[in-house]
């Protein structure tokens, strides 16, 4: 090979190639250590801080693999130039010591592969490896260097974790898929109400008591205020008792939106169905109609929305 081909296909390799220090990735908080062969080569373990597992891990039942065809690299034959071709059996060999390591299965784990995806995840890497026409020049020297006795196998996983992020690629964002999925503190779902003093006055009492009424009339006299209720039928009395009152008040249902100025501006009250109240508007007076409703199995969440969010 002559000397202009081999920093030909240096300068296209030198952009794949994976530092060895970061070989083998250590989340924070985590000790890397090594420990020696009698070969002289060395294996990476870690020692997990106590918070590594204080969360509930995840549910991956529901998590899909993408498909990924096996077409040859943009980087054609490069690494077989650099190196030999590859012999598919001791390849398939060297695979499956990789997939056979509790050290790998346990370092997977901590960046998200459970043991199902790890096994979703190594399945498509190696029919990858095996069918692929040529591989990415940084792995053929990997593997290539691993089947002449000369690397250790420790060193296909960024490459194993680099794939397996191909094919999940919510593994990128599973902190925020925790924290979106986590329904323990729905309080914290609406942090604009959680920053300001509310008082809250609970009206009980026999049907026909008052309780509404009282309610309405601070409604009514407040600078602006929300009517929540179970039904359309009792969202449009409000409705028009307030602006019979002469207290301009829109109305919105699921079915109907009736606004009182002429160019559709919203009034500082309105009388709706509790699924369809903002919680991000704010208003001096919510009134929340039937709140023993929210018990209930089906509707239930709208009343628990209203009274954390407004």
């Amino acid at each position: 090979m002559s000397a202009n081909r081999c920093l030909h296909l240096f300068s296209r390799l030198q952009r794949h190639i994976i530092p060895r220090a970061a070989r083998c990735p250590v989340s924070s908080g985590s000790a890397l250590l090594h420990r020696k062969h009698q070969d002289g080569s060395q294996v990476s373990s870690r020692t997990v801080s106590s918070d590594s597992f204080s969360s509930k891990p995840p549910d991956t039942s529901l998590f899909v693999p993408v498909s990924l065809k096996a077409d040859a690299s943009e980087d054609g034959d490069v690494g077989v130039e650099l190196t030999q071709p590859l012999d598919r059996t001791e390849l398939l060999k060297v695979l499956n010591r990789f997939y056979k390591k509790k050290e790998m299965q346990k370092l997977a784990a901590d960046h998200g592969l459970d043991a199902r995806l790890f096994h979703q995840a190594f399945i498509s890497f190696r029919k990858n490896a095996l069918e692929m026409l040529f591989l990415p020049a940084d792995l053929h020297i990997i593997l290539s260097d691993i089947c002449a006795g000369s690397g250790h196998v420790d060193d296909i996983y960024p490459y194993f974790m680099r794939h397996a992020k191909q094919i999940f690629p919510m593994l990128d964002c599973m902190d925020d898929l925790r924290k979106i999925s986590d329904l323990r503190v729905p309080a914290n779902w609406y942090p604009d109400a959680r920053a300001i003093q509310r008082k809250v006055i609970f009206h009980a009492g026999p049907t026909n008591s008052g309780k509404t009424y009282q309610a309405i009339q601070r409604f009514l006299t407040a600078r602006s205020g929300v009517y929540c209720g179970p039904l359309k039928l009792l969202a449009h009395e409000i409705f028009e008792k307030s602006n019979n009152a002469g207290v301009p008040c829109d109305l919105v249902t699921g079915e109907e939106r009736s606004f009182m100025d002429p160019d559709g501006r919203a009034s500082a009250h309105v009388a709706c169905t509790i699924e369809m109240c903002s919680v991000t508007t704010p208003y001096e007076v919510a009134v929340i109609d039937e709140i023993q409703m929210i018990r209930d199995p089906s509707r239930g969440w709208a009343w628990t929305r209203a009274l954390l969010g407004l």
